[in-house]
């Protein structure tokens, strides 16, 4: 079986209090909770990459939908985990 999740909200780079401030406008959730979302990935690179493998590990998700309004910033991810 194969599960996916969208992503809607992607920051790659510091400043991750002030990203899940904002998307907490927009999904009024603690930030614990929002850090930990399938819909929510935030740090460097190194830090998305581990929530990646750890939300495959522990959710199953064996594909993300990335917006593609943040597809050119995403793919050194992609480059990391290839």
């Amino acid at each position: 079986m194969d599960l996916c999740a969208t992503v809607f909200f992607v920051h790659l780079g510091p400043d991750k209090a002030a990203f899940l401030d904002w998307v907490a406008t927009k999904l009024p959730l603690p930030h614990q909770q929002l850090a930990h979302s399938p819909l929510v990935l935030t740090g460097d690179i190194d830090e998305v990459c581990e929530m990646i493998r750890t939300r495959r590990q522990l959710l199953g998700l064996n594909y993300l939908l990335i917006k593609d309004d943040v597809m050119h910033a995403f793919a050194p991810v992609l480059e990391r985990l290839a």
